[in-house]
């Protein structure tokens, strides 16, 4: 898990990189499906100004490589983004989230262009 590494380097497509959270694009929570309605109902407390969003493809929920379901959440405006990802890791049944606050060391975009390496700061 990125929380465990000694080093977290982000690597993504040049397409992708976005220089500053965007409200356009959700944060994903990764939920154990037996606390999919506990986390849901947790969430809409905490954030009650988000929208939330199971992902699903075909009707059907999109199961990650460890067999749990993807919620995606959208903001009009994000929050304090410390308490964020304090708040959402700490909800029982959340494996984890998409924000990675405060981790990465570095992050390597690949584009047309070349390779970019970026730093925090």
């Amino acid at each position: 898990a990125a929380a465990m590494a000694t080093e977290f380097i982000l690597v993504g497509d040049a397409e992708k990189y976005n220089p500053a959270l965007s409200i356009l694009t959700p944060l994903v929570v990764e939920v154990f499906p037996m606390a999919i309605s506990s986390v849901l109902r947790l969430l809409n407390t905490a954030f009650p100004d988000s929208r939330l969003k199971v992902r699903s493809n075909e009707g059907q929920r999109v199961v990650t490589g460890q067999g749990n379901y993807l919620v995606e959440m959208y903001f009009n405006e994000f929050p304090k983004l410390d308490s964020l990802d304090g708040q959402i890791k700490m909800m029982a049944g959340v494996a984890n989230h998409s924000l990675f606050y405060n981790m990465a060391s570095k992050a390597i975009i690949a584009g047309p262009d070349g390779v970019q390496e970026l730093y925090p700061g």
